[in-house]
């Protein structure tokens, strides 16, 4: 099984850890870079990013994810600002049963 982390703001991401999940508070793109590159050579199979750290990392993270066996996934953060999150767990879901039960 992959090892699994959330990247992001403390408010967007505590709730992670209840899950089992490895939660990093990071809020900058330098710092998320630095961490992503760290979870990578520990083989985390994923990476779950706040909306406002994937903004900030933009083309960085295609890179990634072309170079690299590990998925990066910007998910919605608190503050509710940009759609890029919440149009992936959409996607994701559609795929996962079907049809889009959160219309959204």
């Amino acid at each position: 099984m992959h090892k699994v982390a959330v990247i992001g703001e403390k408010e967007s991401i505590i709730g992670f850890s209840a899950l089992g999940l490895n939660v990093f508070e990071i809020d900058d793109a330098t710092g998320a870079e630095k961490k992503i590159k760290e979870l990578i050579k520990l083989e985390y199979g994923i990476i779950y990013l706040t909306e406002k750290v994937a903004q900030d990392l933009n083309e960085r993270l295609e890179y990634y994810q072309v170079n690299y066996n590990a998925a990066l996934v910007p998910i919605p953060g608190s503050d509710k600002s940009a759609k890029i999150g919440l149009e992936n767990v959409r996607k994701s879901i559609e795929r996962a049963v079907g049809s889009n039960i959160l219309d959204i």
